[in-house]
């Protein structure tokens, strides 16, 4: 049993409730005793599966809160945390596991360290495919780790705000879904909502607000696993390079400038001046990193076409529900997936996620 360690787990949903039934079998098999607060903005229809969904698991501690299709995710989010009377509180997309075991060491560290605004560790990404013979394959990668660069500015302790916002910047990596303080992620949260109405902007914000208000801790941990797939909520999303390519960047940028200065002049005595340049030298970094990526993939599309044709016809016994998770990129890239066992030191949590995904695959 897991006891309880004034921690509320919010569970954003819309319209996955296999994904909401298969986290809450994980949790209960954990008897895990952290209030569960499901945010859920699905349609009427999939609103009562999820329902129905929750009365399985009366063991659990779980509080339901409703929100029409439409609601801003940010507002969803913020009213979420708002009902939190835990002093932490963490937050586990449907498709996402965060381990038990991390959960009770990020909040161990964070009541240790007040300096710290955030805790987490490591994410996998994973791949469960079901081959036409029945055979059922666990892959997974590491998440959202471009290069070693990026691995090693994972935890960032600069005594100064300015100094941890460029790292954060040329290095990022979100840290929204770590580990917070309830009433610091409520504070973050409302100022999304007074300072931009977009997704990619409001998630960079929230993570440029952690950064200048503390440090964050990355722990040599499992802290989770998020499945690859290709209809994520992200991808509903516009990226900031269209932004760039139909004019709108510039009034979008402005109220997110304004609000990360205010908060860096008064965290630090830098000029406003100063501040203005390293937000947009921080944002030129960031958009370059990532535009630069996405142009490069872009470049060796065709390259990648013709691997496609030559892939072995194994890649093609995927049942259709199953083949239909992939994009091209991840069916052609799956020989460089992981089959086997992770470090020992993760093994057990690690194993812990597989045995449930393979088991309601």
């Amino acid at each position: 049993m897991v006891s309880e360690y004034n921690l509320s787990l919010i569970i954003p949903t819309y319209n996955r409730h296999k994904y909401l039934y298969r986290l809450l079998t994980y949790y209960n098999k954990h008897e895990i005793e952290y209030q569960i607060i499901i945010a859920d903005s699905s349609t009427k229809e999939k609103k009562t599966l999820n329902e129905k969904t929750i009365s399985a698991f009366p063991k659990l501690n779980i509080k339901y809160l409703s929100f029409p299709v439409d609601v801003n995710p940010f507002r969803k989010f913020l009213e979420a945390i708002n009902s939190v009377t835990t002093k932490y509180c963490v937050l586990c997309a449907d498709d996402d596991f965060i381990t038990p075991n991390s959960m009770k060491k990020c909040i161990d560290f964070l009541q240790r360290n007040p300096e710290f605004t955030a805790a987490g560790g490591y994410y996998y990404d994973f791949l469960a495919l079901k081959r036409s013979n029945t055979k059922k394959t666990f892959y997974w990668l590491k998440y959202l780790f471009f290069s070693e660069k990026i691995e090693n500015h994972m935890t960032i302790t600069s005594p100064e705000p300015k100094d941890r916002l460029n790292i954060h910047f040329t290095n990022y990596f979100p840290t929204i879904y770590y580990i917070h303080q309830t009433d610091f992620l409520q504070m973050i949260y409302k100022e999304v909502l007074q300072n931009t109405s977009d997704v990619r902007f409001g998630e960079i914000l929230l993570d440029m607000l952690t950064i200048i208000h503390g440090k964050v801790q990355t722990l040599d941990i499992l802290f989770g696993a998020r499945e690859s797939i290709v209809n994520s909520s992200t991808s509903r999303y516009s990226r900031l390079d269209h932004f760039i390519k139909n004019g709108t960047y510039d009034e979008k940028f402005q109220k997110f400038n304004e609000c990360l200065v205010n908060h860096l002049t008064k965290k630090q005595e830098i000029t406003i001046q100063d501040a203005e340049k390293t937000i947009k030298d921080g944002m030129e970094a960031y958009i370059q990193n990532h535009i630069v990526v996405n142009k490069e993939k872009t470049v060796n599309w065709f390259r990648k076409l013709a691997r496609m044709l030559s892939i072995k016809l194994r890649y093609f016994r995927i049942n259709v529900s199953q083949y239909r998770k992939l994009s091209f990129k991840k069916q052609i890239d799956l020989e460089k997936w992981n089959t086997n066992d992770p470090p020992e030191k993760y093994l057990d949590d690690f194993n812990g996620i597989k045995e449930i995904v393979l088991k309601m695959l």
